[in-house]
């Protein structure tokens, strides 16, 4: 994009601003077959690791621009993991460490979680799952496509459906 600054007459602008809002027929349905399923955005390229020592799933949208690409995670936090937090003290230590805020109660997959969120950069859903484990879905991206993709992030917590979960 043109500039009105002599020294740097052009300047680059991260392609995923241009799009404003994701639509319908862009989302697919992810599924852990027996544990569970939700929609996401096919532009994301899915990641399964959920047969690892912590069941991860991960979509990322890496448009090439440097800095953090736009990324949701499903983690599966069990007493079993050698680095197990209860879920409150997670909870704290998103709060104290990256300085997020509460951001209240949501119903994800019929299960009242807690959400935190650090504005403009990351949102995290804490969804209970019985026995003292549970489930985080953590958003971020840059700035300048957070609005976008948060959407996206919504749609993964509308959508979330649980499966043989002890709740």
């Amino acid at each position: 994009m043109r500039t009105a600054d002599p020294l740097r007459p052009f300047q680059c602008v991260v392609q995923s601003t241009r799009m404003r809002a994701i639509p319908e027929e862009a989302y697919r349905r992810y599924s852990v077959p027996g544990e569970l399923s939700f929609e996401y955005p096919r532009m994301l390229q899915p990641r399964d690791g959920w047969k690892e020592d912590v069941p991860t799933l991960s979509f990322t949208l890496d448009d090439g621009s440097p800095g953090k690409p736009v990324t949701i995670m499903v983690t599966k936090i069990e007493p079993s993991q050698p680095t197990y937090l209860e879920m409150a003290s997670a909870i704290a230590k998103d709060m104290d460490w990256q300085s997020a805020k509460d951001g209240g109660s949501v119903t994800v997959a019929g299960v009242k979680s807690r959400l935190t969120f650090v504005a403009g950069e990351s949102k995290t859903a804490y969804v209970p799952l019985g026995r003292d484990a549970y489930l985080t879905l953590v958003y971020s991206a840059p700035v300048e496509s957070y609005e976008t993709y948060l959407a996206a992030f919504n749609r993964v917590l509308k959508t979330m459906k649980l499966r043989g979960a002890k709740r």
